[in-house]
C-alpha cells in the first residue's frame, strides 16, 4: 500500500473514559501535490505500459508471421529435396529404360531388413514377401506382422495373394502412400497356395487375373503387375499375357519355369523371350540369375526389361553390384541394419546361412548352425579372425 500524509493520534483508555480512538486529519499543500504526483506518475506509467503491450504485440505477431514464412520455406525446400533424392519408382525406370534389377519375393526372407540390404548392394526394385491378402484385411494385427517399411525402403512392390477382385482392391486401398506398385502372385506352385487358390492356380483363370488387375488399378491407382509361370503350351501363356494387358497391367514378371518343374530344372529362356516379343508392357525375367554376368545374360538373348533374382540374391544380396560372392563388408551391413531395426536373432541366422553357405566347409556349417545367440555369433566370426566391427571404436572408461 502507499503511505499516506495523514497524522493519527492514540487516546489510551483510561478508567470511565468511552473514548479510545480518535484521529484528526491534516491536509496541507505539500500532502496536495505529492498526491498529484503520484496520480500523474501512474497514468504516465500506464500509458507506457500500453505503448510497450502494444509494441510488444506488434513484434509478436512480426516474429510469428516471419516464422510462418520461414517454416512454410523451409517445408517447400524439404518437400522439394525430398522430391529430388526420391528413387525412381519402376514406371520412371521403365520410361527412362533403366535396366531393373529385382529382388524378389520370398516368403519369411524379403522383409525391411534384407530389402534395405538389397537396395544398399545394387537393386533397383524389391518386393515383399507374398502377403494373403484376406488376412491382411481381416485385422491390424496381421497387417502390422506382414509389412514394415519405413522411407529408405523404396521403390517397393507389395506381392499379394489373392483371388478375388474385391479383396485385392481392399487391401491395396489400404497400402497408398506406402508403396510404388502392387503385385499379383500368379506364379507360386506350392501346395497350399494352389490348394486355396492363389498362386499359380490362377493361370488357369485369367480372366479373374483381368478382374483383379481391372479393379486394383480403378480403387487404388497404384501400378499393377503380375509374377506368372510358362506354360508347356505356350499359347496359353501368350492368352494370360494379352488379357491382362487388355485390363491395364503395368508390366510382367515371367519365371521361366512351369508350375510343375522344381528349381532344379533349367530355365527356359526361350519361353521368355516369346513372352517379351509377344507383350506390350515391360517383361521382367525371373529364374536361375546367380551373378550380375547371368543378368546381362538374360537380357542380351531375351531383351527384356529387367531381371529378378531370388535364390542367388539370397545367397549373395551384392551379385548386382557385380560381385560373385558375396563380400564380408555385406554380411558387416545387414548385421547393422538388423541390428538397428531389432530384427530377431533367429531371423539374422537363417539370413546369414545363406549368405555363408558357400564359404563354409562341412564342420563350420554344423558350428553355425548350433548357435543361439548374437553373442555367440559374433565369437563365431572372431574365431575365424573376422572383426565384424572394424570401425568401432572401443568403450572407454572416463
Amino acid at each position: 500500500g502507499r503511505l499516506n500524509s495523514r497524522e493519527y493520534s492514540l487516546t489510551m483508555p483510561h478508567k470511565g473514559n468511552k473514548s479510545v480512538v480518535t484521529s484528526k486529519p491534516r491536509e496541507s499543500e505539500e500532502h496536495s501535490n505529492l498526491e498529484d504526483f503520484e496520480r500523474n506518475s501512474l497514468s504516465s506509467i500506464q500509458d507506457s505500459f500500453r505503448d510497450c503491450d502494444w509494441i510488444l504485440d506488434r513484434r509478436i505477431s512480426s516474429r510469428i508471421e516471419e516464422n510462418k514464412k520461414n517454416k512454410g520455406e523451409e517445408e517447400e525446400d524439404a518437400d522439394e529435396e525430398e522430391e529430388r533424392v526420391r528413387p525412381m519408382g519402376p514406371l520412371e525406370m521403365f520410361k527412362e529404360k533403366i535396366f531393373i534389377k529385382c529382388a524378389a519375393p520370398m516368403v519369411r526372407y524379403s522383409k525391411l531388413p534384407f530389402r534395405l540390404l538389397c537396395l544398399r548392394w545394387g537393386c533397383n526394385l524389391t518386393f515383399t514377401p507374398m502377403i494373403v491378402c484376406k488376412d491382411f484385411n481381416a485385422s491390424q494385427f496381421a497387417r502390422d506382422g506382414e509389412f514394415t517399411t519405413n522411407k529408405l525402403d523404396q521403390p517397393l512392390v507389395v506381392q499379394f495373394a489373392a483371388n478375388d477382385p474385391f479383396d485385392l482392391a481392399s487391401a491395396s486401398e489400404k497400402l497408398v502412400g506406402y508403396c510404388d506398385a502392387i503385385d499379383i502372385n500368379c506364379g507360386c506352385p506350392q501346395r497350399w497356395v494352389m490348394s486355396d487358390g492363389y498362386g499359380s492356380a490362377l493361370l488357369k483363370k485369367p480372366e479373374l487375373i483381368s478382374d483383379m488387375v481391372r479393379m486394383t488399378k480403378e480403387r487404388c491407382g497404384l501400378p499393377v503387375s503380375v509374377k506368372i509361370r510358362v506354360d508347356d503350351d505356350l499359347k496359353k501363356t501368350l492368352d494370360v499375357i494379352e488379357r491382362v494387358q487388355r485390363a491395364g497391367v503395368d508390366w510382367i514378371s515371367v519365371h521361366g519355369r512351369t508350375p510343375k518343374q522344381k528349381s532344379t530344372f533349367p530355365v527356359n529362356v526361350e519361353s521368355i523371350r516369346f513372352a517379351k516379343e509377344h507383350a506390350t508392357v515391360p517383361i521382367i525375367a525371373n529364374g536361375d540369375i546367380f551373378t550380375l554376368q547371368d543378368a546381362v545374360k538374360f537380357q542380351n538373348e531375351t531383351k527384356v526389361d529387367g531381371v529378378m533374382a531370388a535364390r542367388g540374391i539370397l545367397q549373395n544380396p551384392a551379385l548386382f553390384k557385380g560381385y560373385n560372392s558375396i563380400p564380408m563388408d555385406c554380411i558387416r551391413d545387414y548385421l547393422d541394419i538388423s541390428m538397428s531395426l531389432g530384427v530377431p536373432f533367429h531371423t539374422i541366422h537363417q539370413h546369414l546361412m545363406f549368405m555363408c553357405f558357400p564359404v563354409h566347409n562341412r564342420t563350420e556349417k554344423s558350428q553355425f548352425n548350433n548357435i543361439k545367440s548374437l553373442a555367440g555369433l559374433l565369437d563365431f566370426f572372431c574365431s575365424k579372425g573376422i572383426d565384424m566391427f572394424p570401425q568401432e571404436q572401443p568403450f572407454q572408461i572416463v
